[in-house]
């Protein structure tokens, strides 16, 4: 059971992040788009998603957490570091140094690397012709196209507050730059291109492995 101090670091951490950063391509076809999955409550087992198009093929990553090498952790020099920053970032003199977007990020991204890099996963993927799953292929042209407004939703999802459920970050990197953008239960209306982003790449793995790897149980409806 993980102590109360340490659920509050992991939860605020993986909220002021939305993702994962990885290499940048050259190629013009290529496109990343790493897609992590973090329930509210600890309890529940986080998942992440890692798509790769290159250009013939779209590789996707599916990751589950099965448990977390806690142990492990506690004893990294650079988890030792984040604790430390966090401790100055939420409870210094507000009069002191203020932390930018860009800090809180950085923090974010590296507490999250950190966090996969001691979990112990259930993993399984796809190797796919983009000719044979063109609409798929298309509708990752569109994610990669679009702005983080539009990913977002922000002005449909200005009024909308949700007080548990399940966040998720999506980070998509190609050749001409990089972006990050969040969702809080993504759905359908509330955030149309994430959402079929989303359910999309969980249904391609059902529909071709026909096993229980993905059950939707796991992945919380998607």
């Amino acid at each position: 059971m993980y102590p109360i101090k340490k659920c509050i670091l992991i939860m605020l951490l993986i909220f002021i992040g939305k993702g994962v950063y990885a290499f940048q391509s050259t190629d013009p076809d290529d496109i990343t788009i790493n897609i992590s999955c973090n329930p509210v409550f600890l309890s529940l087992q986080p998942y992440w998603i890692d798509i790769y198009r290159t250009k013939g093929n779209i590789k996707i990553v599916y990751s589950i957490r099965k448990s977390l090498q806690l142990d492990l952790l506690n004893n990294n020099n650079g988890y030792i570091s984040i604790r430390q920053d966090y401790d100055v970032m939420f409870h210094s003199d507000p009069a002191s140094k203020k932390w930018t977007d860009l800090q809180k990020d950085s923090l974010s991204t590296k507490f999250e690397s950190l966090l996969r890099n001691y979990a112990i996963c259930d993993k399984d993927s796809l190797l796919l012709d983009r000719k044979m799953v063109a609409s798929y292929d298309s509708l990752l042209n569109h994610v990669n196209n679009a702005g983080v407004s539009e990913l977002e939703n922000t002005e449909a999802n200005k009024n909308r507050h949700l007080l548990d459920g399940v966040f998720f970050g999506f980070t998509i990197i190609s050749p001409t730059g990089s972006k990050k953008a969040q969702a809080q239960s993504p759905e359908a209306l509330s955030h149309p291109l994430l959402y079929e982003l989303l359910t999309k790449t969980c249904a391609l793995y059902r529909d071709i492995k026909n096993n229980n790897f993905l059950d939707k149980r796991k992945t919380f409806g998607y």
